[in-house]
């Protein structure tokens, strides 16, 4: 096999000012002559392997190569391509991203689509409207604590606005203040994503108003209108600030895949709210949409069972109209 060349090395920098920690992330890139692209970066090979109760020989068996050819993939001295990561998958009895990644993958609690009736963006929460978010999670290189989400932005391909540079993109958040309903202090005078008691998820710069218990948000991400960027006397649910953002993300460098997080599950009800009049109202002006899904939408949470948004592969029920020859009453029945 001819020697791999590099195409592309990215350092990401993160910096979190509570534990003063910064790691330097380097992920290299290249290319082999099948044209698939493969990764030379930490991995979760050797820890699947202990999980499995297999040794190292009889994967390496199972494989079709040696022993040295299955160490050089745990540390990371050759590169491992996607059909690796698949076939060890398959040995391993596991999933193909418990492999290539050394961290669980972050549940996706918000994306940003464009509004099918005025073209512009708007963050969707409720994926009873959007089921391909649903129980979703993205997969990315690194080490992040369970209490870190991501809001994924996935615009129209046709979309021009103010912010089509940030389609792609994977905003990471620590969520840790849902738990209790709290502003999270590094939320403030930052860039964060915020929930209003009406259930709008926004972004932008968050500032405490010093005359009362409620806050003012400037540069507000996703609002085309610029006179509409500063809003004032929010009244918030939750406040949490944007850790990290990934740019342009790609298939080799982060997935999305089928994932529910345990503290989104116990806390969906802070996340995915339930829309009403107000949502509809508050939601409309700060984004100048009409809100997907009917007032009073009672799914939003995916709890019911006979949810179609939830059960896509489920045909809809059909509406039955049914006399009854006694009373001469009509009834609407789920067929």
């Amino acid at each position: 096999m001819p020697y791999p060349s590099t195409i592309l090395i990215a350092v990401v920098t993160d910096l979190t000012c509570d534990d003063k920690i910064i790691r330097n992330k380097q992920i290299s890139l290249t290319h082999c002559d099948k044209g698939a692209y493969v990764m030379n970066m930490a991995n979760n090979l050797n820890e699947m392997i202990k999980q499995s109760g297999m040794s190292k020989k009889v994967v390496a068996d199972e494989k079709g190569q040696t022993p040295e050819t299955l160490s050089r993939h745990i540390h990371s001295k050759i590169s491992m391509t996607l059909q690796d990561v698949d076939e060890y998958a398959k040995i391993l009895n596991c999933k193909p991203y418990e492999i290539a990644y050394t961290s669980a993958p972050l549940p996706i609690i918000g994306a940003w689509k464009n509004c099918p009736r005025t073209g512009n963006p708007k963050c969707v929460v409720r994926f009873s409207v959007y089921p391909e978010f649903f129980k979703k999670g993205v997969c990315v290189h690194g080490n992040y604590s369970d209490t870190y989400a991501a809001v994924i932005w996935d615009l129209d391909q046709n979309y021009r606005g103010r912010f089509f540079h940030m389609n792609h993109a994977v905003i990471l958040v620590d969520i840790s203040a849902i738990e209790k309903c709290e502003i999270d202090r590094r939320s403030l005078m930052c860039l964060s994503y915020a929930m209003t008691k009406n259930g709008c998820l926004i972004a932008g710069v968050l500032w405490p108003q010093p005359h009362n218990d409620k806050f003012t948000m400037t540069n507000m991400i996703g609002v085309e209108d610029q006179k509409k960027q500063t809003r004032t006397d929010l009244d918030l649910l939750w406040a949490s600030p944007i850790m990290e953002t990934k740019f342009h993300r790609a298939g080799d460098l982060m997935n999305m895949v089928d994932f529910e997080s345990p503290m989104v599950a116990k806390h969906h009800q802070k996340i995915l709210m339930k829309q009403t009049a107000a949502r509809v109202k508050e939601y409309g002006d700060i984004y100048s949409i009409e809100p997907a899904g009917k007032t009073g939408d009672e799914h939003q949470c995916h709890e019911s069972k006979e949810c179609d948004y939830c059960e896509p592969d489920a045909p809809a029920p059909k509406i039955v109209r049914i006399k009854d020859d006694a009373t001469g009453e009509v009834y609407d029945v789920k067929n």
